[in-house]
């Protein structure tokens, strides 16, 4: 009797951890999920913003423009994901 209160118990703590893990990963696929849709949306308006522009004709102009990727380079770019 004691031995299948044992099993019995093994199995319910078990349970418990793959229901924690099932919890675990729901979340980890929700922040998966948030994230992707924000940097599609962060792609999309990238593209249209580099799309819908004109390079200038003067020195000021230019630098201008180095000045805008520079920000865009430390700023707004998402950092590489490194395994």
């Amino acid at each position: 009797m004691l031995h299948l209160l044992a099993i019995d118990c093994v199995m319910c703590c078990g349970a418990a951890q793959v229901i924690n893990l099932c919890r675990e990963y729901d979340e980890m696929i929700t922040d998966y999920e948030a994230l992707t849709s924000d940097l599609l949306e962060w792609i999309k308006k990238t593209i249209e913003s580099l799309n819908n522009r004109e390079f200038p004709n003067s020195l000021a102009g230019v630098q201008n423009m180095l000045s805008q990727f520079n920000n865009y380079r430390t700023l707004e770019k998402p950092p590489k994901f490194v395994f």
